[in-house]
């Protein structure tokens, strides 16, 4: 994607918990665009991967004027 005045750089920030997965899209304003809140899946290691992948997935595309700029993991 190029970057337009349109666009809103923004980060996307997940919390792993012992019991949820908790994301969302926050730009450089403080505003949160787009929220993800799932159970974690416990099976193993690659299907908690695939799970962050999913989400992360989905975050980027909620909103085509995104500008992802990073994410971070807590």
């Amino acid at each position: 994607m190029t970057p337009t005045s349109d666009n809103r750089e923004c980060c996307i920030g997940i919390d792993v918990g012992g019991s949820y997965v908790k994301a969302g899209v926050v730009c450089t304003n403080g505003k949160i665009w787009a929220q993800r809140h799932q159970e974690v899946w416990h099976d193993d290691a690659e299907g908690f991967l695939v799970q962050l992948t999913s989400i992360i997935t989905d975050l980027i595309q909620a909103d085509e004027h995104f500008l992802v700029k990073g994410v971070g993991i807590g």
